[in-house]
Order: structure tokens, then sequence, then C-alpha cells
């Protein structure tokens, strides 16, 4: 398994980052219980889109990410935000329960493993 180079892991970073403060709190709320294992079942799910949407955007993105002024994260272009709110909002309207009380598979899944 190749390494990712530091411009990937960073541009991850940034993906992450973007993402989370967007999303995190939304999808976070969709979860029936409220607890330690829904939260980091919802970070994990927030890192899983970060790198789905690396994979599915960077090659035809290589310069998507522009270095920031203290070079430490890069920045998004607003285009990329665009996409990335897109990709957001998308997920989120795929893991929203579905009328007369029917969830999606991964809100039972979560649940089960609480009451584990």
């Amino acid at each position: 398994m190749k390494l990712p180079s530091k411009e990937e892991y960073e541009f991850v970073n940034a993906i992450l980052i973007a993402l989370f403060s967007r999303f995190f709190e939304p999808l976070f709320e969709m979860q029936a219980e409220k607890n330690y294992y829904t939260h980091v079942g919802t970070v994990a799910q927030m890192v899983e889109w970060s790198h789905e949407f690396y994979r599915m955007h960077n090659e035809n993105n290589k310069h998507s990410a522009t270095p920031s002024t203290n070079g430490a994260i890069p920045l998004l272009t607003p285009e990329m935000q665009e996409l990335l709110l897109a990709f957001g909002q998308q997920r989120i309207a795929l893991l929203r329960p579905k009328k007369a009380g029917r969830e999606h598979p991964v809100y039972n899944t979560l649940r089960e493993k609480t009451r584990a």
C-alpha cells in the first residue's frame, strides 16, 4: 500500500475539516441515540466521506487546493467548496430515514453497536 504524500495528506485533511465543519452536527443529530459510540461512528463516517471525496475528485482536480498563508492546511477553491457542499448534502440525503419510520441500515447498525 502506497503511503500518501504530505500534499495528499494535507488535502484530505482540508476536505475532512470542510465536511466536518458543515455536516458533523446534522449527521450526529440524525442518530436515534446520542452516546459515545454514535459520536465515534459519526466521526468515522466523516473520515470515510473525506477519503471517498478525495478518491472521486482528486484525479480531475490536481490543483484544487492552494497553499495557505501559513503553509499548514491547503485552502480549497470556491469550486471545490461547492462540490464538497453538494457531496455532503447528497450523503446526508441518502442517510435520512425514509417515511413510515423506516431507517437506513447504517442507523440500525449503529443502534445495534450501541446496545451491545
